[in-house]
C-alpha cells in the first residue's frame, strides 16, 4: 500500500497509515483583524474582502517526509454572515504607489495532481493592500501569464480612494475573457497614488468555511482526497474573509498529516 498521497492516488488507508507511522501536526492559530477594510466596487471585483494578517507558515517537519497534507483546515470567527477561504498563498508581484516601481514576485509552483506534475495557476487572485494606500480612485493595471501559459494578458481594476490595509479586491472578473487563473505577473502600473504597496496574491484553494450564526461549515482532506495539495515547509497558508469589511477575531484550525518522501 502506497503511503504517499501525491505519488499515487490518495486514499484514506494511506492517510491512516502515515498518521500512525509519522504522527500529525496540529495547530490552533489565533489572529486578529483590528481595523476594518474598504468596501469593494463593481470596478474592483464587487466582493468585499479582507486578508487576515499573520498567515500560518508551515513548519519544518523532519527527515523522511517531503511536506504535509491538510487533514482538516477551518476557521472560527465572530461573524454571522461571511465566507472564509483558506489558500496556499503566493505573492506574484507588487507595485509601490510612491514610485510606480514594480517588483516581480514568484511564479505559481509545480505540484503533483493525480500522479502528474502540473504547473499550477492561482484559482483565486486578489489585489492586496499591503498597507494603507494614499491614492484617489487609482487604476491598477498590469500583464500576466494565464492558466495555459499565454503571456501578455492584461488586467485593470479601479479601486476606491485610500483603501485600508489588508483590504483585498477580487481580480477574476477583470481578467481576459476565458482566463480562469494566473501563473505569474510580469508588470504592474498605477494611475495615481503617493504611498503604499499593492500586491497580487494568488492561491490554491484549501478550505471554505461558511459562517452562519454560531455554526461554521468547513471541508477537510477526507472529503476531497483527489484535490489535496501538499504543503511544504515555509509555505504560507492565508485566510481571506469575504462579504464584510468589519474587524474581527479569528481562530484558524490547522491539522495536517505528513507526506512521506
Amino acid at each position: 500500500m502506497a503511503l504517499n498521497f501525491t505519488g499515487a492516488t490518495p486514499s484514506i488507508d494511506a492517510a491512516l497509515v502515515a498518521n500512525e507511522t509519522y504522527g500529525s501536526v496540529n495547530r490552533l492559530h489565533y489572529t486578529r483583524q483590528t481595523i476594518g477594510g474598504t468596501t469593494a466596487l463593481t470596478t474592483c471585483g464587487s466582493v468585499t474582502g479582507l486578508r487576515i494578517p499573520n498567515a500560518y507558515t508551515v513548519p519544518s517537519i523532519g527527515s523522511g517526509v517531503s511536506g504535509a497534507m491538510p487533514s482538516n483546515l477551518g476557521s472560527v470567527n465572530e461573524d454571522t454572515s461571511t465566507l472564509t477561504i483558506t489558500l496556499l498563498e503566493y505573492n506574484l508581484g507588487s507595485i509601490d504607489l510612491a514610485t510606480g516601481t514594480f517588483t516581480a514576485g514568484v511564479s505559481m509552483p509545480t505540484k503533483m495532481y493525480n500522479n502528474a506534475s502540473v504547473t499550477t495557476a492561482a484559482s483565486f487572485v486578489f489585489l492586496h493592500c499591503d498597507n494603507a494606500i494614499t491614492a484617489t480612485t487609482p487604476t491598477i493595471g498590469g500583464t500576466y501569464v494565464n492558466q495555459d501559459g499565454t503571456g501578455s494578458r492584461a488586467f485593470s481594476l479601479v479601486l476606491p480612494s485610500n483603501p485600508l490595509a489588508n483590504t483585498v479586491f477580487f481580480m477574476q472578473p477583470h481578467l481576459n475573457n476565458g482566463d480562469t487563473g494566473i501563473r505569474s505577473v510580469s508588470a504592474m502600473t498605477k494611475s495615481a497614488g503617493t504611498s503604499g504597496i499593492i500586491s497580487v496574491r494568488g492561491g490554491l484553494l484549501l478550505n471554505v468555511s461558511s459562517n452562519v450564526g454560531v455554526m461554521t461549515l468547513q471541508t477537510n482532506f477526507l472529503q476531497s482526497l483527489i484535490h489535496t495539495v501538499e504543503l511544504e515547509a515555509g509555505d504560507a497558508v492565508a485566510t481571506y474573509r469575504l462579504c464584510s469589511p468589519s474587524s474581527c477575531d479569528m481562530m484558524q484550525i490547522v491539522n495536517t498529516i505528513v507526506e512521506p518522501s
